[in-house]
């Protein structure tokens, strides 16, 4: 009976071991440390984009961590409300509320929607700037 209840005691103590193991890899610390901050990067973001094809992924955001260090990443569904998701199955204009890891940033566009179109105008001086 004694030498059952070691050999559950170590099996005991090796699963204990390994569950830990486990554990501390799925919960490791980012080398950068938390995000701080998180903007959408400007240059993704066109102001308009066509309903029919629209991917919230084109958008970027810059995302500035503990260390000062800062990363692009695309924006993900998974990182605006329900709400927010089925606000982009519709045209017109969207101001949508992104979240990333406790930060949260907006981002304004126009959805165009069937039957629009997007035009481009552009204004010059006479000296043509």
């Amino acid at each position: 009976m004694r030498r059952e209840s070691k050999t559950f005691a170590m099996r005991a103590l090796l699963v204990l071991t390994v569950v830990c193991l486990i554990v501390c890899m799925l919960t490791a610390c980012n080398p950068k440390g938390n995000v701080t901050s998180i903007e959408v990067d400007e240059e993704s973001n066109f102001g308009y984009y066509m309903l029919e094809g629209f991917n919230i992924s084109t958008l970027k955001l810059n995302v500035t961590y503990e260390d000062g260090s800062t990363q692009p990443i695309n924006v993900e569904k998974t990182m605006l409300s329900t709400a927010a998701q089925n606000e982009l199955k519709t045209g017109g204009q969207k101001e949508i509320t992104i979240n990333y890891k406790g930060q949260t940033t907006t981002v304004s566009f126009y959805l165009a929607g069937e039957g629009e179109q997007i035009v481009a105008v552009t204004f010059r001086d006479s000296n043509d700037n």
